[in-house]
């Protein structure tokens, strides 16, 4: 009989046996093998002919040409230019730092061509090194020889843990995670404000983002942009489903900012380097760097709202330079997605051309299974089936990991330093929604240790604060020293083991250490935006986390509705109807004079209803019209926590 565990998080069936590792599995999926081995071919090629130059010409130019095949440069050290073979290393590691940056692959072939001709063009100098013939020869099979043996190496090794790994997953009880409420405190509320001043500026300003090379890491606008629009439908969704005034207005503008030239022109120059196509168009072909995290953005935000503006034919436009204008909607772009997923060899596509990265897609297939469950669409089945082959077949290791990054052109992969390398879920939301076996089996592996290491800590909480201090570290790309990135990791943890108290205490201890005090267009947390709006998914994604909310879809919210409230004078931060009769909500000063009185409307009251509002000093009647709205006015000294209850009289 197969081991059952059961996870309340995500409803499972409670076999594991579909969840266990293949203890033999091979090193590499199909289309990879394939890859590899046209990589390997053209590469025999490429030494044959620098071989045959080298060992059937007596000529110098001849094999100064010859050994810069078999090894890029190799023919300078033959004809006695060493500095020049140094010269080529360095050209040949800018030329791949630019492939994976830029992915301007070209300028590999044309280093070790000019190497090659270079080379021959010295031939006819006044000596050679023939020492130099072996040397080469060495050196090409010394790091062939490396990677291939570092590549089965660890292969093996990972092969070797899956019976131990397989072992603990059966034994292993999926975590329990703990889903508290998300109750706003002071910091709630200033993150909120400044979310909300990020993202209703003026459209042409980005003040308060971050700003630099918008090809990859912390300083990129459309993650920035992606990552708080995930966050803020969280917000609005756990503590704001009953007041959408300001939050829905500033979750469309984030989406809006997309579409400005100034977040997406980098694609023109990537992709014409990498394929030689001048279009601009950033939606069509590849880029799912935008596209996937895009997607997934616009979902969230009409699972949070419910709004529909998005869905209107042209809504969204890309504007390129000359004037030319490449108009999308939500459902064209999920429609572009799957074509691009349809047309993909690894059955993933490209953020860079040739370079395919796990994350990405995953925001991209998170998103195309948010809009199937808003609009009742079929988008997701049409290419889940390849997406699962490709990561499970394509990019997971043997121990149940999933690579960061590979290339669909030539088939290896690497540790590129923009991720951890390897992860056992991915996503914003972890594999929780399209992935649900994967995302337990992630969490089982990937937090061996974490209740242990947790339940220690919970004996450095005092006076309700985690005792315990990070140096901080400089951030990449935006190279502000923080230490968020820490207390996140904390936190998630903490409560993925379902440790609330560690948790609330870390949070206590992070909020003392990074909150700054500023307002707009300053920080109320030290560090980059991006890394906040990434703490800000499991502080604001409770009790309902992204993906849930995913799979949940838009859920009209029951009860009475905080129509208006005068932004920025006050922020509503809460505004819930627990037992859909009943309104609690918090309103809090903002700017302004705080002793003027502030009108509040409501609607979606009883018609002809008697309502009492009352709390924190205030204790009013309400009486609502035949058509279940009303209106209050009072002040807001200081965070009022309310109730607006129906009456009797």
């Amino acid at each position: 009989m197969a081991e059952t565990h059961v996870t309340a998080d995500m409803g499972l069936p409670s076999s594991v046996d579909g969840l266990l590792l293949p203890v033999n599995p091979p090193q590499y999926g199909p289309e990879t093998r394939r890859l590899l081995i046209r990589t390997a071919t053209m590469l025999l090629g490429i030494f044959a002919l620098g071989a045959w130059l080298t060992f059937a010409h007596d000529d110098p130019s001849f094999r100064a040409a010859g050994l810069s095949l078999i090894f890029p440069g190799g023919g300078f050290l033959y004809v006695a230019w060493p500095s020049l073979f140094v010269a080529t290393l360095v050209a040949m590691a800018f030329a791949v730092l630019l492939w994976w940056g830029l992915s301007a692959f070209f300028l590999i072939p044309l280093v070790w061509l000019i190497s090659v001709v270079g080379s021959a063009s010295l031939g006819g100098g006044p000596r050679v090194w023939d020492w130099a013939i072996p040397l080469v020869i060495s050196m090409t099979a010394a790091t062939l020889g490396t990677m291939l043996f570092r590549s089965r190496a660890q292969h093996r090794r990972k092969v070797a843990a899956v019976p131990a790994m397989n072992e603990y997953l059966k034994s292993t009880p999926a975590p329990q995670a703990s889903h508290p409420p998300l109750e706003p405190n002071s910091l709630d509320r200033e993150l909120l404000a400044w979310c909300y001043e990020l993202a209703l500026q003026p459209p042409d300003e980005f003040e308060g983002f971050d700003w630099g090379e918008q090809y990859h890491g912390g300083t990129c606008l459309r993650y920035q942009l992606a990552f708080l629009g995930e966050s803020l439908a969280a917000y609005a969704a756990n503590a704001l489903p009953n007041h959408q005034q300001v939050i829905e207005p500033a979750l469309a503008a984030l989406i809006e900012r997309m579409t400005d030239q100034r977040v997406w022109k980098y694609w023109r120059l990537e992709n014409f380097l990498a394929t030689g196509r001048r279009n601009p168009d950033p939606i069509i072909d590849d880029n799912v760097m935008l596209t996937g995290f895009y997607q997934s953005q616009i979902s969230m935000y009409e699972a949070a709202t419910g709004s529909t503006r998005f869905d209107e034919p042209g809504s969204l436009k890309f504007v390129w330079k000359d004037g030319r204008v490449f108009a999308y909607d939500h459902r064209s772009l999920s429609e572009a997605i799957v074509d691009n997923l349809e047309r993909s060899n690894l059955g993933l596509y490209s953020c860079e051309p040739t370079w395919v990265f796990t994350i990405c897609n995953t925001q991209a297939a998170q998103g195309l299974l948010g809009y199937d469950r808003i609009h009742g669409t079929s988008f997701w089945p049409k290419v889940s089936e390849r997406f699962r082959r490709g990561l499970v077949e394509e990019m997971m290791t043997a121990d149940g990991g999933f690579r960061h990054i590979r290339t669909n052109t030539f088939g290896f992969s690497f540790n590129d330093g923009d991720g951890t390398g390897e992860y056992f879920t991915s996503g914003s939301h972890n594999f929780e929604d399209i992935a649900p076996d994967l995302a337990r089996r992630g969490n089982v592996f990937g937090l061996r240790g974490v209740k242990e290491k947790m339940a220690a800590l919970q004996h450095k909480i005092i006076d309700g604060y985690l005792d315990v201090s990070f140096a901080p570290k400089r951030e990449r790309a935006t190279y502000i020293m923080s230490t968020l990135g820490d207390w996140t990791g904390v936190i998630g943890g903490a409560r993925a083991v379902g440790n609330e108290a560690v948790a609330e205490a870390a949070t206590r201890s992070m909020e003392r250490d990074c909150a700054t005090g500023a307002r707009f267009p300053d920080r109320p947390l030290k560090a980059g935006v991006q890394s906040i709006a990434v703490a800000l998914w499991p502080r604001w994604g409770q009790p309902m986390s992204l993906g849930q909310l995913t799979l949940r879809g838009y859920v009209a919210p029951r009860g009475p509705i905080l129509e208006h409230a005068p932004w920025p004078a006050v922020i509503v931060t809460k505004a819930r109807s627990d037992d859909g009769a009943s309104l609690d909500w918090i309103v809090e000063p903002y700017s302004g004079d705080a002793a003027s009185p502030r009108d509040f409307r409501f609607r979606a009251l009883v018609p002809n209803g008697a309502y009492r509002l009352h709390g924190g000093g205030v204790d009013l009647s309400v009486h609502a019209d035949a058509e279940g709205r009303a209106s209050v006015s009072f002040a807001v000294p200081a965070r009022l926590d309310l109730r607006l209850d129906a009456t009797h009289a």
